[in-house]
């Protein structure tokens, strides 16, 4: 009971992080009978507001809200564990601006222990990584190739403000892009 107590307070800690004040817990249900998947059913419950009814995540969160619920709870589960690389697919999705620079601040820090691989759509989210890979797809009538590549910093700034902005890219952006990299490099202490 005080592992659980301390898992639900840790994601909630984390959800709060994440600009998102809520209580979360885990439910479980156990089974008669032994099956492949273990002997008890688990849920999580949340509530958005303090003495709101905790009520199944499945079921009440947005989008967003599914995606700080998930990244908090690989975030305590990583922190509780020797798991050597995590991999999040558009964890900031459903969000933007202030938010998804925290969860980009989170995935950084949850990075310090672990390989974090992060596919994102979002720049505030793309300046706390380490190296940036850009991914580009072609069809050439029958079939679709994708083309991975490993950006030099030049190209990196570019990508952000190109993410800012869209395809035609102006001075502004790369300033903006500048001085988002340079902010995220002071929010992250990586050691």
């Amino acid at each position: 009971q005080s592992i659980i107590k301390e898992f639900n307070q840790g994601i909630t800690d984390e959800m709060s992080k994440l600009h998102m004040s809520c209580r979360f817990a885990t439910k479980f249900a156990y089974k008669e009978n032994l099956a492949p998947s273990g002997d008890s059913d688990v849920e999580f419950l949340l509530s958005t507001s303090p003495s709101g009814k905790l009520l199944p995540l499945k079921d009440i969160a947005s989008g967003g809200e599914l995606s700080r619920a998930s990244l908090a709870i690989s975030k305590v589960v990583a922190q509780n564990s020797q798991v050597p690389c995590l991999i999040f697919d558009e964890a900031d999705s459903g969000i933007g601006g202030k938010i998804a620079a925290r969860v980009g601040q989170s995935l950084a820090e949850l990075g310090k222990d672990a390989q974090i691989i992060s596919i994102t759509h979002q720049p505030q989210t793309a300046v706390y990584a380490d190296n940036h890979y850009a991914v580009a797809k072609s069809h050439d009538g029958t079939t679709t190739i994708s083309k991975i590549k490993l950006l030099n910093q030049e190209e990196r700034l570019e990508e952000i403000a190109r993410m800012l902005s869209g395809e035609k890219m102006e001075q502004d952006a790369l300033d903006y892009a500048t001085k988002m990299i340079d902010q995220a490099i002071l929010n992250v202490d990586r050691h």
